[in-house]
């Protein structure tokens, strides 16, 4: 019998496409495109158990793509010279790089919402790691490293959608401690200073915004796309799945389990920064459940379940911080197989709308199985709680 570490490497590999792209759920069809988020964090698994040859193939697909939709970017520094646009303003699509791409890496043409910037963040942090964790040639990553800085430091204020494609109107803090940190790996790769002085300033912004128990907070205050609102809203606008509104409206102080990932070594703050133990604290007392974590307290996608990534995320904070916490939460991700040692995307119990898990249903089919970004997620939790022994399946 395989481990679950063995076979959450297989089933990464098998659904790599010859481009180097990882698909984000075989054989559900909403997701069959490569996100250069969720890619981010596979690659850097791959990394994690000496599949270097997996993660240079993604990041040379993400690196020939970047480079060509270099005119966006290069669009975009042109019409910032103009002083008639604002620079909080959206982006249409002939200036944002998309979220998602197919496996060719060409942009999708549905429905979907496309100014996403957590991933490009991501992006930076696991490209360098890669970079200076392997024999890689890092010359060849140089042009599209520094594209994806460049189109960064332009839009990290603007609002754009969430780590969950929802709420476009807003700006999020897991999206700006993304780009952070991805804009200060690479900016001392690259010795680009532009870059570290903006991670800087988000870092700043970030810590000048957060909730009275010190946590992060789901959206970042201030403005939205809407000039007069020079305070944060009473009442958020709504989110939107698939562009689609479904009618869910959050309070200004909620916390959102994506800050996760940016608790650990893709976020900006030291283990010992009061940011990540005050939001682990938030989160863990209101988020998760047994080891598994909801997005957010008011999450109606499939009813609002326990997501296994983010179960991942929280494993690989707690490792270091509290391993016997680790090791409960590695132990429910491991619970959560299907028949064939397949991690879905998020479960069907604990729900917090149970109303709304079979219109979902209705819609898109069955949750995601299998989801490489929560395969992934195991892995890096697995490797840094090497203390836990894997399960067999």
């Amino acid at each position: 019998m395989s481990s679950l570490i063995d076979s959450s490497i297989e089933v990464i590999a098998q659904n790599q496409a010859s481009s180097g792209a990882y698909i984000a759920a075989p054989g559900y069809g909403t997701y069959a495109y490569s996100w250069i988020r969720d890619g981010a964090f596979v690659a850097a698994a791959m990394d994690a158990y000496d599949r270097r040859d997996s993660a240079e193939a993604f990041h040379r697909w993400v690196t020939r793509t970047i480079e060509n939709h270099a005119h966006k970017i290069q669009r975009l520094e042109h019409r910032a010279g103009d002083s008639r646009n604002d620079r909080l303003d959206t982006l249409d699509d002939t200036t944002a790089l998309h979220t998602r791409y197919t496996v060719e890496g060409e942009e999708g043409n549905d429905n979907w919402g496309n100014f996403q910037l957590d991933g490009y963040g991501f992006w930076l942090s696991s490209i360098t790691r890669h970079i200076t964790t392997s024999s890689a040639d890092p010359e060849q990553y140089h042009d599209a490293m520094n594209l994806v800085c460049r189109y960064l430091t332009l839009t990290w204020e603007r609002p754009c959608f969430d780590c969950w494609e929802e709420y476009p109107t807003y700006r999020h803090s897991t999206t700006w401690a993304a780009i952070a940190k991805g804009l200060s790996d690479a900016g001392r790769l690259l010795n680009d200073n532009s870059a570290i002085a903006t991670s800087d300033d988000i870092v700043k912004r970030l810590n000048d915004g957060l909730r009275p128990d010190g946590a992060m907070l789901k959206f970042v205050p201030g403005r939205t796309t809407h000039p007069s609102d020079n305070q944060p809203p009473q009442r958020t606008g709504q989110a939107i799945a698939g562009h689609e509104r479904i009618g869910r409206l959050l309070s200004p102080a909620a916390i959102d389990g994506s800050a996760l990932l940016v608790l650990g070594s893709f976020g900006p703050f030291s283990r010992t920064h009061p940011i990540v133990s005050d939001t682990l604290r938030a989160i863990e007392s209101s988020l998760v459940v047994d080891g598994g974590v909801h997005r957010y307290l008011d999450d109606e996608y499939y009813g609002g379940g326990l997501w296994i990534v983010l179960a991942g995320a929280l494993a690989c904070v707690q490792a270091s911080r509290d391993p016997q916490r680790a090791r409960t939460t590695i132990r429910w991700i491991e619970s959560q197989t299907d028949s064939a040692g397949n991690l879905g995307e998020q479960t069907s119990s604990d729900l917090r709308r149970p109303e709304s898990l079979q219109p979902w249903i209705q819609r898109w089919g069955p949750p995601a199985t299998p989801l490489l970004w929560s395969h992934a997620m195991y892995l890096l939790a697995a490797d840094a709680s090497p203390h836990v022994p894997p399960v067999s399946t």
